[in-house]
């Protein structure tokens, strides 16, 4: 892709999804992952919109001190986590914001007169290993696991950091079995659901 797709921009804020929106020095808009506000990246245009350019993150020039490296070894290839690159106190503070600034979007001159605040949000007493659901989406072939960002190719994970250790466990049960493989080949996805007060 010739040099002229590629842009050295500054990070202004996160907004939900968790891109990162910057602009061009023409104004346009530019939406790019894996980002953190004020931070200065190199970014690749992949797809051009009516309002906005989409794009990919070359590299990191000016890092945020709140960046830190993603625990999960899918993190980038699985759509399923956005902020992982942030400090866990840093993503509680981002979604807050983001959550904030939808909220004025959303009410518009109604609530210009008015002044309202969000509580902090409490952070969670387990980073990891909490959730009680996961959802594949499985593909013609059989694979199964989450998809890629804004895409529909399927990244396979055999374990996921968010999900309780019992669920873990079953995966990487079905992930060694061939006829578990052949059965979801006529899926187009399925859950695994943890469920505490089921009984023996």
């Amino acid at each position: 892709m010739p040099e002229k797709y590629l842009h050295t921009l500054l990070i202004e804020k996160l907004v939900p999804g968790g891109l990162g929106l910057a602009r061009l020095e023409s104004g346009l808009v530019v939406m790019v992952r894996h980002v953190l506000p004020a931070e200065k990246v190199l970014v690749r245009q992949i797809r051009r919109k009516k309002d906005y350019i989409a794009a990919t993150l070359e590299k990191v020039l000016s890092p945020s001190p709140e960046r830190c490296k993603p625990p999960c070894p899918y993190y980038g290839r699985c759509g399923g986590c956005d902020l992982q690159h942030a400090e866990y106190g840093t993503q509680v503070r981002l979604k807050k914001e983001i959550l904030a600034e939808s909220l004025t979007r959303a009410g518009g001159d109604r609530l210009l007169p008015h002044r309202f605040s969000i509580e902090t949000p409490l952070p969670s007493a387990a980073q990891f290993g909490y959730r009680q659901r996961l959802r594949f989406q499985v593909d013609k072939a059989g694979s199964y696991g989450f998809f890629h960002p804004e895409s529909h190719r399927i990244e396979p994970v055999s374990r996921c950091l968010l999900a309780k250790n019992e669920l873990n466990h079953v995966l990487g049960q079905l992930h060694g079995s061939g006829s578990f493989k052949g059965l979801v080949s006529h899926c187009s996805g399925f859950e695994l659901l943890f469920n505490p007060a089921a009984k023996d």
